[in-house]
């Protein structure tokens, strides 16, 4: 087993590779436990059924907020993410990770009542958070619209460019010897008493330990050992434009969560805020819906008004799952 991947022949029938640590899922979670995993000189294997980052996790906003985090939760969790981000930033510039500071703003009074509170709890957890009212907001990002009540502002916020940093960071786990058996589909998980079996579409696998980071779709994994996770589906939709001139120097949210917006290296801006789109996982259905289209651009071009002119070139729903009280689970 310790020597990694191995293959042998069972009733000179089926071949099973074997393998010390398997990872269910060529996500972004998938791919990174598997770098730090072979940094300390494990044998991995990566098996996913479609491609790497192909779905809810090159099919995101890339937004890198701490700000917009529930603070009692999840604050000192994500600020080591952040960190983790930054470590693969500075290793690949290709990431395009960028740690630029970011406003949280508030359209109302009572929205910003909401900001003042998260920051009393955020700076009591060591967070630096700034509060600008609305001349010093469009002083420090004069893109902003001048009707905006306030903001929050955390020079730790920033985002990554999600559709090509997982599978940038799958190349550094390669070159850790980590391996990849994608178009494969996981199917059964069976437990022996000192071991796991891995039965899959291409293939039976043996291994010694099993990660699963299979997102919406790992209760079809678990199904056969009996356990199931309550995993809420949503099809979330995300807008990007073409290529404009530099704008939008931070990454800007809105502190009811219907908003993320930032613009990338090349120029393209992307425009998020968990609006769905509809469909099922049967079947792998997908499709917009116009009216989460028309609702997060009304709210982009409120917030930036030179958004408006911009063109849109592509929208995209894509499947992500949640645990009923959005907070990770982690654990055996």
């Amino acid at each position: 087993m310790n020597a990694g991947r191995e293959k042998i022949i069972v009733n000179n029938q089926k071949a099973i590779d074997k393998a010390e640590i398997c990872i269910i899922g060529a996500g972004i979670f998938g791919i990174c436990s598997a770098f730090f995993l072979a940094k300390r000189g494990h044998k991995v294997m990566i098996i996913d059924r479609d491609y790497i980052s192909q779905r809810a996790s090159g099919a995101n906003a890339g937004s890198l907020a701490l700000q917009n985090k529930h603070p009692l939760k999840l604050l000192s969790l994500a600020r080591k993410a952040i960190d983790v981000w930054d470590y693969f930033g500075k290793i690949d510039k290709n990431i395009e990770y960028k740690r630029c500071g970011g406003f949280w703003i508030a359209e109302t009074e009572s929205e910003a009542n909401k900001l003042k509170e998260a920051k009393k709890e955020q700076e009591a957890l060591g967070l630096n958070v700034e509060y600008l009212e609305s001349k010093e907001l469009l002083k420090a990002a004069p893109y902003l619209s001048k009707h905006l009540y306030a903001a929050n502002y955390c020079e730790l916020d920033g985002f990554a460019n999600a559709r090509t940093a997982a599978g940038r960071i799958a190349k550094l786990a390669i070159k850790e010897g980590v391996k990849f058996s994608l178009h494969n589909q996981a199917k059964q998980i069976k437990v022996k008493s000192n071991s796991i079996v891995l039965e899959t579409s291409l293939g039976i696998y043996e291994t010694e330990k099993l990660i699963l980071t299979a997102g919406v779709w790992m209760n079809e994994l678990l199904n056969s050992l009996r356990i199931n996770i309550p995993i809420d589906l949503f099809i979330n939709e995300l807008m990007v434009s073409a290529p404009e001139r530099p704008v939008i120097k931070h990454i800007v949210t809105h502190v009811n969560g219907n908003l993320t917006i930032k613009q990338l290296d090349l120029g393209t801006v992307i425009i998020g805020g968990a609006w769905q789109g509809e469909g099922s996982l049967v079947g792998d259905e997908k499709k917009l819906l116009i009216s989460s289209i028309r609702g997060n651009s009304d709210i982009a071009c409120r917030v930036i008004p030179c958004i408006s002119k911009f063109l849109i070139n592509r929208i995209w729903p894509e499947f992500h799952g949640y645990t009923k009280d959005r907070l990770p689970l982690f654990g055996q």
